[in-house]
């Protein structure tokens, strides 16, 4: 049961428009990634049976590309159509979370919390970028606050049918948090004889949600853990994990600048690990047995879900670990965090809240004007402002399965940076010898750019000139062929 009747919906629109201010900014500001180029791989397939085998053949389920497609059909690939599904992930998600702030015991908390989630750096990166971590944690969150709902005897907690569905159909983590999740429950009801009557009415709902699942477990997940694809980026040591847990805050200031890292953030995750940890005390000296329950299951979903996931991910190499996989942790963190600052009383407790939410709004600020982790759109308006005729430009997709129609960052902002006026052409990495007809060849290299290449280049042109846009991003232009038989 909730602490307070729901607050106005003034309230409660407030942060859902300050949300989708934050987002909309950073839509327009941040370019397009690579991630998000292999989504609109998926978004671009002529029919839904076409889909639908694409997706198979990926490693993901299948909703967020699909949300995409139905977006860019209706209003184009803009930046905007193609995140304008995790945005209204991202409104359900505070929504959501205002549900989830009803049930803390103090009233401070209550208003905070709806405004850390606005605030959080991985909220704001999940919920303006054309991916499915948004969807993750919205469906994290609702079924943390559908099982809370469960235990007080309420029907909302149905909506956990949804939730699971949800999150079977976003994200594949979902399932290291629906295993938590559900250890915490049996835990309970074998603790406590007074709640084992809820803890079972949870289980026809969550049933639901799997048996509404399961015609893409058994069609398409089945055959993605066939073909054997492997998982994506893996950050699995010890010191990965702690600084996955400050990613719930603070993420992407290395695009930023290192002053930002070391002089904001840094401070502003110890304050956060501080607050987190009173918020855990706070409710477990509660009075009241549901506070304590509440806590039970904001750890479990901010710390022992991810400290499940890491493990996993030691164990085998088709589990992999990162930043964006533990998006379901957001929201009860946050919460634990808005507990904490609401502890105590006087300079101390006021000079904390300042601490975490002034640091958190700077964070988020500035990656929201930065022009992200990889500046595509800053490259290519580097090169057509550079090029010469005869040019070429070099450039790798992420998705090899269909290496010539995997969109890049080159040809989806090339031609809307251009207008009208000519602009090399691409080549794609597999055709990389078509480059040494040219003069000059123009190259983009990320993290995942196979260096052969480059070598092979180097030994082909006597001139290499490097420019760093900022971001993850390099881009190196060769010239002055070398004569056969010279260098």
């Amino acid at each position: 049961m909730a602490h307070e009747r729901p607050g106005s919906l003034s309230r409660t629109g407030a942060v859902v428009a300050a949300g989708v201010l934050l987002w909309l900014i950073g839509t327009y500001s941040r370019s397009l990634w690579i991630d998000e180029f292999h989504s609109l791989f998926h978004a671009r397939a002529p029919d839904l049976l076409t889909f639908f085998a694409s997706v198979r053949m990926d490693n993901h389920p299948p909703l967020s590309f699909l949300l995409i497609r139905w977006s860019t059909q209706v209003f184009g690939e803009t930046p905007l159509a193609l995140r304008l599904p995790a945005m209204l992930a991202g409104v359900l998600y505070l929504v959501v979370l205002v549900r989830l702030a009803r049930r803390l015991p103090d009233a401070g908390a209550r208003r905070l919390l709806p405004w850390l989630g606005v605030l959080s750096t991985l909220c704001f990166t999940i919920f303006c970028e054309a991916r499915m971590y948004g969807w993750l944690a919205l469906a994290v969150l609702g079924s943390v606050e559908a099982i809370l709902a469960g235990f007080d005897g309420r029907r909302s907690r149905w909506w956990l049918a949804l939730w699971v569905g949800l999150g079977l159909h976003s994200h594949y983590y979902f399932l290291h948090y629906g295993l938590v999740l559900s250890a915490l429950v049996a835990c309970v009801a074998a603790l406590d004889r007074s709640r084992r009557e809820a803890a079972r009415s949870l289980f026809a709902p969550a049933l639901l949600g799997l048996v509404v699942s399961m015609p893409w477990i058994v069609w398409g997940l089945v055959a993605q853990l066939e073909h054997g694809m492997p998982a994506g980026s893996n950050y699995s040591s010890v010191a990965d994990f702690v600084q996955s847990l400050g990613h719930l805050f603070f993420m992407g200031m290395s695009y930023v600048g290192s002053w930002l890292t070391y002089g904001v953030a840094l401070p502003g995750t110890a304050a956060v690990a501080v607050a987190a940890v009173l918020g855990v005390g706070a409710l477990w000296r509660a009075h009241e047995g549901r506070d304590r329950l509440l806590m039970l299951f904001l750890v479990g979903g901010a710390a022992l879900a991810p400290a499940w996931a890491w493990l996993a991910s030691l164990t085998s190499e088709r589990v992999s670990y990162n930043w964006r996989y533990v998006a379901g942790s957001t929201g009860p963190a946050l919460a634990l965090v808005a507990m904490g600052l609401s502890v105590g009383s006087g300079r101390a407790r006021a000079a904390l809240r300042v601490l975490v939410v002034g640091t958190m709004l700077v964070v988020t600020v500035f990656v929201a004007l930065s022009p992200g982790q990889e500046n595509w759109r800053g490259v290519v308006r580097l090169i057509l402002e550079r090029a010469e005729p005869g040019d070429a430009v070099l450039v790798k997709p992420l998705w090899d399965l269909d290496h010539e129609h995997s969109p890049t960052g080159y040809d989806y902002y090339a031609p809307r940076l251009a207008g009208d006026d000519p602009f090399p052409p691409e080549i794609r990495t597999r055709d990389w010898r078509l480059a040494l007809e040219h003069e000059r060849v123009w190259v983009i290299e990320c993290g995942y750019y196979p260096k052969p290449v480059i070598i092979e280049l180097r030994a082909a042109f006597a001139q290499e000139n490097l420019t760093n846009v900022g971001g993850a991003l390099i881009v190196h232009l060769f010239h002055d062929k070398v004569e056969q038989g010279g260098r």
